[in-house]
């Protein structure tokens, strides 16, 4: 079974920066699903390819949810060759780099959207404060 691809998109980026994406993904023939910050309790699996009852379980209080400080990014469904394609096209509608990106996998589809977003940050500021220019 192929799954579709799925773009994961959290809901810190200006509009204009969103409008971008939004247009790269309905070029490519991806679904785009904003997340927001009732969502960040979903398991990223769910998120990507489960029911609106699946999802629905783990939904929060919004208000009860700190809207993430940094963009962040999750791939699912996506060859590497198409992974390539997707960020390239980002850089030419020159969407601003998001560091914090991950692909769905078999061991990160259940962690939840707070989970990955901490994981991601500590990598970004170890990837900062050991990149040979820094």
């Amino acid at each position: 079974m192929t799954l579709h691809e799925v773009v994961l998109l959290y809901d810190s980026m200006p509009e204009d920066d969103v409008a971008r994406i939004m247009t790269t993904c309905t070029s490519l023939g991806v679904d785009l699903k904003i997340i927001k910050p009732g969502e960040y309790r979903v398991p990223i699996g769910f998120l990507s390819y489960g029911t609106e009852e699946q999802i629905r379980e783990y939904m929060a209080d919004p208000e009860s949810m700190v809207a993430f400080d940094k963009p962040m990014l999750v791939l699912a469904g996506f060859t590497n060759n198409r992974i390539k394609i997707f960020l390239s096209e980002l850089r030419e509608k020159e969407v601003p780099p998001i560091p914090l990106k991950a692909v769905l996998t078999e061991y990160n589809a259940v962690w939840d959207s707070c989970s990955l977003y901490e994981e991601l940050k500590k990598e970004d500021e170890y990837m900062r404060n050991n990149s040979p220019s820094s």
